[in-house]
């Protein structure tokens, strides 16, 4: 998946392209039956298949259908009064937004929790000592 931030007569446009691979990802085997690829080799930093990760074959164009229904329904609830929901569930989606955990930044650890992410794409950290702390994309880490 390639994402891209793009401003066009002064408003902000975010696009998002994702490879599907299909039948043309079949190879065969000794026995020239077709079987599904079970690596990639690509430009892509770590590519993965569905059947890498759960080891069943897809349909294509099912996947793709599902896709397409579940992101036009995300993308007609940004258009009604849905935002604060969407934004609750992607708060709760968050990896590690159920507690306090050591972060580093600027040659600094500490401890905190993730208080909110701005529409904007800040991240919002809470310290133990309850200081506020804003983060642009990758000025800060988790430390595992």
């Amino acid at each position: 998946m390639i994402s891209e931030r793009v401003e066009l007569l002064g408003l902000d446009y975010f696009f998002i392209w994702i490879n599907l691979y299909s039948n043309n990802h079949l190879e065969k085997d000794s026995t020239h039956k077709p079987k599904y690829k079970k690596n990639f080799y690509s430009d892509a930093p770590n590519p993965v298949s569905l059947y890498q990760i759960t080891g069943r074959t897809y349909k294509i164009e099912k996947i793709l259908d599902e896709f397409t229904e579940a992101f036009g329904k995300r993308y007609t609830d940004t258009f009604t009064n849905s935002s604060d929901r969407i934004h609750k569930e992607y708060i709760a989606a968050l990896y590690r937004n159920d507690g306090v955990y050591p972060f580093y930044s600027d040659g600094n650890i500490f401890h905190a929790s993730i208080a909110d992410v701005e529409l904007d794409g800040h991240l919002l950290l809470s310290t133990e000592s309850g200081e506020k702390k804003r983060f642009a994309f990758k000025e800060v880490s988790f430390l595992l």
